[in-house]
C-alpha cells in the first residue's frame, strides 16, 4: 500500500506498508524534492506522484519507491498536477491545476512517462 501526505521539513511524503497497513515506513524520493503528495498512480512495480512545493512535478518509481526520477515538471509555484490516471491504452493522462493564466491543461504519455505532449484545456483548472 502506497500513502501520500502533505510535507513540512520534519513530518510527511510518501510511505509504503507491505504489511496492509500495520506498519508504515517513509520513501521519501532521493531526488531532493519533497513536497505535497496531490496524486499517486501504481502500476505493479512503478510508482507515479504528483509532488507540490514551489513548483508542480511528477516522479517516477520502477523498483517499488526504492529510486526516483523527475518525469514531468513545471515551473510555477500556482500550478500542480492534481491527477494522474492511465487509459485501457496504456496512455497516462495528467491535470494540470492552476492559477496563473496560460497554464493548466492535460497532459498525456503514450511511452510510461518518459515523455509528455500538452493536449489541451489551456487557462482551465484541471481535476
Amino acid at each position: 500500500i502506497y500513502a501520500g501526505t502533505n510535507q513540512s521539513p520534519q513530518v510527511g511524503g510518501l510511505f509504503r506498508s507491505s504489511d496492509y497497513g500495520e506498519t508504515w515506513s517513509s520513501i521519501l524520493p532521493d531526488i531532493g524534492a519533497n513536497g505535497n503528495i496531490l496524486a499517486m498512480l501504481c502500476l505493479g512495480d512503478t510508482i507515479f506522484a504528483s509532488l507540490w512545493m514551489t513548483d508542480a512535478s511528477v516522479v517516477r518509481s520502477t523498483d517499488n519507491g526504492q529510486t526516483w526520477d523527475i518525469v514531468f515538471f513545471i515551473a510555477n509555484s500556482t500550478s500542480y498536477i492534481s491527477d494522474i490516471i492511465i487509459s485501457n491504452s496504456g496512455t497516462i493522462y495528467l491535470g494540470n491545476k492552476t492559477y496563473s493564466e496560460g497554464m493548466g491543461g492535460v497532459y498525456k504519455s503514450e511511452d510510461g512517462g518518459n515523455s509528455w505532449e500538452f493536449t489541451g484545456l489551456l487557462n482551465y483548472q484541471v481535476t
